[in-house]
């Protein structure tokens, strides 16, 4: 199951009908802590794809608390991060850097390429 966690509507729907157009389960979470939530309650998510500018709890905070929080310990999904830029600047890749405690599968920039999604999924 994919858990897509994003505070958009429209990149929501589009990501939601296309993952599930290709047979696979998700979840939508509007904010990281939400999507902590919903991680609980559904343990068999795999995989997150993660925007990291959200109201309430964005990306960078979902990651530090799943990754640091006892809690969150056994929930270990691999992450994509989607980002609204087209290229991660420097002090982006390093925050990244800094919080990316193995959770961190890919990187992809909005708009985001689908078929390229698919093969990351797999």
């Amino acid at each position: 199951m994919i858990l897509i966690v994003e505070d958009e509507r429209l990149n929501c729907f589009i990501l939601k009908s296309f993952l599930e157009l290709h047979g696979y389960k998700t979840l939508i979470a509007e904010n990281g802590a939400i999507a902590l939530n919903v991680l609980m309650e559904n343990q068999d998510i795999s995989l997150v794809l993660l925007d990291l500018n959200m109201p309430v709890m964005n990306g960078y905070e979902f990651l530090q608390e799943l990754s640091n929080n006892e809690t969150y310990k056994n929930l270990k999904p691999e992450v994509i991060i989607i980002s609204t830029v087209d290229k991660i600047s420097f002090e982006m890749e390093k925050k990244h850097r800094e919080i990316n405690t193995g959770l961190i599968k890919a990187y992809l920039s909005k708009p985001i390429d689908l078929p390229k999604l698919l093969t990351l999924t797999s």
